[in-house]
């Protein structure tokens, strides 16, 4: 099994669903026009994250993992909504409860900022934030600025804070797409470069950490090709975490060894023990012990998709959307 990018906690039987706050490519627009820098002066890489020193390869060094709190055993990370962030403490709150929902990280409000803590911002229209812990930088930024305040993008920023790179940059990208350079602004190489990461949920074209599949195009054409083209539409419009994040997630923060432990190990075949004691199941999979295949992963995301038509008198037109121009991306 391989996974994006790090690591992470854990979710419940069921994942609870976000609130059906559509991830649309707008999103993705947003971070193509975030700035380069802070208002600090901090280099934003990759859209969305703040470089802090580049020789770093976060996701498999575990000194960038937030630590286990010896009492609770389970991570515990405190977080400081600034003043300036204080119209976003819903948007904040609920984004931080949808993770604690579905995975065994816990967040504390604190006061104190000389410890190592999430540090949430409001830097005008920047989205970004530093990826994982680190004892030499205590305030880890997450800035969720003007157009990001939304569910699924304040949980993109939380995921990076916690760990997470972004899909597209894991060490075994190639294996699951064709990147098309030549639909890309040279200077924007960079944006797409892999990282040492920890690969062991398998790659998810619908992970909520995975950029559209015209990412930062300079043509209107795709610039990441999947090798099943049928999840293209899929790729950058995940409404919230996937099972695939979370296992990740929860694998990685020992979650689910830890819920093995407490409920006695059971067979789950392709899903894993979640916090209740009962089998947490891949997308497409049912049964006490998700050994009931029903359909592919991706296919509950893809139902909409396609049809029959049928016409009266035997004629009728059919039109794509936005025609003469471009289809739009990932509809």
């Amino acid at each position: 099994m391989k996974s994006p990018v790090l690591f992470f906690c854990c979710l419940s039987m069921v994942m609870a669903a976000p609130p059906r706050a559509e991830r649309s490519i707008n999103f993705q627009r947003r971070l193509e026009l975030n700035p380069h820098k802070t208002s600090a002066g901090q280099e934003i890489i990759k859209g969305d994250i703040i470089l802090e020193h580049s020789d770093r390869k976060f996701v498999a060094n575990e000194m960038y993992h937030w630590p286990i709190d010896p009492q609770q055993g389970v991570p515990v990370i405190p977080y400081y909504i600034s003043h300036e962030s204080e119209n976003d403490r819903v948007a904040i709150r609920n984004a931080l409860t949808y993770w604690e929902t579905n995975t065994c990280i816990r967040f504390e409000e604190t006061t104190n900022t000389n410890q190592v803590h999430m540090h949430f911002i409001k830097d005008g229209n920047g989205c970004y934030s530093v990826v994982g812990y680190d004892a030499y930088y205590p305030q880890r930024t997450i800035s969720i600025g003007q157009g990001c305040e939304d569910l699924p993008a304040t949980a993109h920023e939380i995921g990076h804070n916690i760990g997470f790179f972004h899909e597209q940059d894991r060490s075994d990208r190639d294996e699951n797409l064709e990147m098309r350079w030549e639909n890309l602004d040279p200077n924007d190489y960079s944006i797409f470069q892999k990282e040492e990461t920890i690969n062991d949920v398998e790659y998810d074209y619908s992970s909520l950490m995975q950029y559209i599949a015209r990412a930062w195009s300079i043509n209107g054409k795709i610039t990441m090709m999947p090798h099943d083209p049928y999840v293209t539409r899929l790729m950058g419009n995940a409404p919230g975490l996937t099972f695939r994040d979370l296992l990740s997630a929860n694998t990685v923060y020992g979650c689910v060894d830890k819920w093995e432990s407490e409920c006695g190990s059971r067979m789950c075949n392709e899903g894993y023990v979640g916090h209740d004691c009962t089998c947490v199941c891949p997308r497409g999979t049912t049964g006490d012990d998700c050994s009931q295949v029903e359909e592919p992963y991706y296919h509950p995301q893809l139902v909409s998709c396609g049809g029959n038509v049928t016409s009266a008198d035997g004629s009728f037109n059919i039109q794509s959307p936005n025609y003469p121009s471009h289809f739009p991306g990932n509809e």
